[in-house]
């Protein structure tokens, strides 16, 4: 990793000059796109999002980590982690300065830079919890520099009375952080000659955005928490044909396809196979995520005796994998579970002759006889966009426009009926995981020509880190998060249609990753809660987003398994088993329809904070839904997540255009608790000791997981009528099947 140095802005944020002199280490942001695997002996970065990174000071000893320490202000007094005046967690920062600690450039103190394009556009405002008694004084501030060292502007929090009660502070920095704006640094300090001051909970936030210092209202900020709602699905209109390629997924080379391959029998893990038949992709993309700027498809084909292992990335010492699971074990797969392929070729490492040569492969071209399963869709690169991104293939707009256009030439003359997507982000709120604001406009109107959709990867939530929240708080954001990624989506359908003119509708866009994600540290209390109930409903929501915006014609779910926690099938005991993920992703995969129709949710809503990369959403429904019918038009389908808490929710429901009579069947996916789960495990890794995981409140079942606690219960609707009336159970994900009569 990358160590940037900046000069000690400790109490000197006025002096320009000073971000350029002395050496505070800061640790740059880290990207998504940092997988766990299961054999490392040190857990991967965590991912950028909250800042400043441990603002709440939970981790570290007498320096907390992500922050420095000045070595000139060490003298000065004491810096650590206490427990006493605590907001939240249980760790808050401590500062005893001393006789030495005299008024000047450099007071006892830890600072932090912010990376700007974390809050580039916005105007942004801080936020701590503070404390000062025995005549320490606390400071916080937050310090903006141009690109040229000049000033952009500064803010101090400063408490005027020091009696030793732990209270909140908030300033707006009245500066719009503009593309000239290179640095921003957030500082801790102390005045005085002797006591105690204490500081907790430093946040940065878009202004306006901040959090409250009032509690929220009962049932998470429901504005009503009960009540009845309404439902108008009209079955006889159209939205569009539902894309069966939206219900696609994630496998990995490595690890023998995590599981999937079983060298010894030489065939696939039969509990992995009958599992992913039931939950029916109809996509599986390959090599997967990271892995792919760094693959040698080469390395995976011919005899498995003669295969070789290989780094999984660029400096890997964890021994690396043979190559057992390769191009045709993939295509082997694809065909037994009925679904399509999406290749990722290595564009950041690789080369457009050796992506060409992959296409004639698959084509067989290479003298041996064609594959009976074709690859339609091919992907240039992975998040080539990303600072720091682990290929090591990391490029600018320009660069990645000039290679996409040389691969879509190499790969075109061998097949031109091939659909290739180029890789883009459109930042939004607090997730920024695209180093360059400018890579969608440039690659579009360079490459637009040659691309047949854009590949992004905007849907993971909520990402919290080590961070330490209420459970619930984390989860309403979790299943808010949904709302925002819509939004995103159709400004990104929006940008493509404005800067490739022309061609509007012909470029898709393929969510070529996405779920549920809260951490990838093994230390993090909340890494191994991608399982659970309340992700299950994020799903639902996401899906739901992908079904009404036009142009999304692709998804792909990150990741089938995983020796780690990201599996969607997991380990339990000696075998495999479905997560909540996995159950609510199968309600759509399986019992919806082929046509998308016209529905309009009527429902009570509630307002989320902001929790990790997800910031504040109001107006969140309690009720999502989304509606089809099949082909024949003989059947139509409702499904419905009730994101409330606690609260069961009534809905009239209007049927139209499907004739005056039917029969209905719901499946209902719920839980006895937001984290609630079917019990898979995570591995045990001599060396590796998990983060005991968060339980969500006195309700909270996240220790007692087990095959009986999250599961689908089908229930026999009998017969309706057009208008009927059905209560959705509290986080439960409801698929209705109605059919004629």
């Amino acid at each position: 990793m990358t160590t940037v140095f900046l000069g000690s802005l400790v109490s000197r944020f006025s002096s320009a000059k000073a971000g350029r002199e002395g050496l505070w280490r800061i640790l740059p942001r880290a990207g998504l796109a940092v997988l766990f695997m299961a054999v490392c002996s040190a857990c991967a970065a965590e991912p950028g999002g909250e800042w400043p990174k441990n603002g709440s000071f939970e981790r570290g000893d007498a320096v907390p980590a992500d922050w420095v320490l000045d070595p000139a202000v060490t003298s000065k007094g004491s810096i650590g982690i206490g427990t006493e005046r605590v907001q939240s967690g249980s760790h808050g920062l401590v500062l005893s300065p001393n006789a030495e600690n005299t008024p000047g450039p450099q007071r006892l103190g830890i600072g932090q830079l912010v990376p700007p394009d974390a809050f580039r556009g916005e105007r942004i405002a801080i936020s701590a919890w503070m404390a000062g008694q025995g005549g320490a004084v606390p400071v916080v501030g937050l310090h903006a520099l141009r690109s040229d060292g000049s000033s952009a502007g500064s803010v101090l929090l400063r408490p005027e009375v020091q009696d030793g009660k732990l209270q909140r502070y908030e300033a707006d920095l009245d500066v719009t952080i503009s593309s000239d704006i290179a640095n921003l640094i957030v500082f801790v300090i102390a005045e005085g000659l002797e006591g105690t001051a204490y500081v907790d909970d430093v946040v940065i936030a878009e202004a306006g955005a901040g959090p409250s210092s009032a509690a929220p209202p009962a049932g998470g900020g429901s504005k009503a928490a009960d009540g009845k709602a309404s439902i108008s699905v009209d079955v006889a209109g159209m939205v569009r044909h539902v894309p069966p390629t939206l219900f696609g997924t994630n496998v990995e080379w490595i690890f023998n396809g995590n599981g999937i391959w079983v060298p010894g029998k030489n065939t696939f893990e039969p509990d992995i196979l009958r599992l992913t038949k039931d939950l029916g992709v109809t996509l599986i993309r390959f090599p997967g995520g990271v892995f792919s700027d760094y693959y040698d498809w080469r390395d995976g084909v011919g005899p498995q005796s003669e295969r070789k292992k290989t780094p999984h990335l660029p400096g890997d010492k964890s021994g690396g994998s043979r190559h057992t699971f390769g191009t045709d074990e993939l295509l082997a797969l694809a065909d037994q579970v009925g679904a399509d392929v999406l290749i990722t070729v290595n564009a950041g490492n690789g080369t457009p002759e050796l992506a060409a040569d992959w296409v004639r492969y698959v084509n067989g071209e290479n003298g041996d006889s064609p594959r009976s399963h074709r690859v339609k869709y091919w992907e240039v690169g992975n998040e080539l966009y990303m600072e720091g991104d682990l290929s090591g293939g990391e490029m600018s707009p320009e660069e990645y426009a000039e290679t996409f256009l040389a691969f879509a030439r190499a790969m075109r003359a061998v097949d031109p009926n091939i659909k290739l997507g180029a890789v883009g982000l459109k930042n939004f709120g607090r997730y920024r995981f695209n180093a360059h604001d400018d890579w969608n406009e440039v690659v579009l109107r360079e490459a637009g020509s040659e691309i047949d959709f854009m590949a992004i990867h905007n849907a993971y939530s909520p990402v919290v880190g080590d961070k330490s929240l209420d459970p619930e708080q984390v989860y309403r954001a979790a299943m808010a998060a949904p709302v925002m990624v819509e939004r995103n989506l159709r400004d990104t359908v929006a940008q493509i249609d404005r800067l490739v003119p022309g061609r509007g509708g012909e470029i898709g866009i393929g969510v070529t990753e996405w779920g549920p994600l809260y951490a990838l540290s093994p230390q993090s209390k909340w890494v191994d809660h991608v399982k659970t109930l309340g992700s299950a409903l994020y799903v639902s929501g996401a899906l739901n987003a992908f079904l009404r915006v036009p142009g999304v014609d692709l998804a792909n779910f990150f990741k089938l398994t995983e020796y780690g926690f990201m599996g969607w099938i997991g380990k339990r005991g000696n075998g495999y088993a479905p997560t909540a993920p996995y159950l609510a992703f199968q309600l759509y995969s399986r019992h919806f329809g082929d046509v998308l129709v016209p529905t309009s949710v009527q429902a009570p809503t509630y307002d989320s904070e902001g929790a990790g990369l997800m910031e504040a959403v109001s107006d969140v429904p309690m009720l999502d839904g989304v509606a089809s019918r099949s082909e024949s038009g003989d059947r139509a389908y409702l499904i419905v997540v009730n994101r409330s808490l606690e609260s069961a929710i009534d809905a009239e429901i209007d049927v139209s255009g499907f004739g005056e009579g039917f029969s209905g069947t719901a499946r209902v996916l719920s839980g006895p608790a937001v984290d609630a789960n079917t019990g898979t495990e995570l591995p045990r890794i001599p060396g590796l000791d998990w983060a005991k995981q968060a339980v969500a409140g006195s309700k909270g079942r996240f220790d007692r997981g087990g095959p009986g606690e999250v599961g689908v219960e089908t229930v026999d609707l009998g017969s309706l009528d057009a208008q009927f009336t059905h209560s959705f159970p509290p986080l439960s994900v409801t698929a209705i099947e109605l059919v004629r009569r």
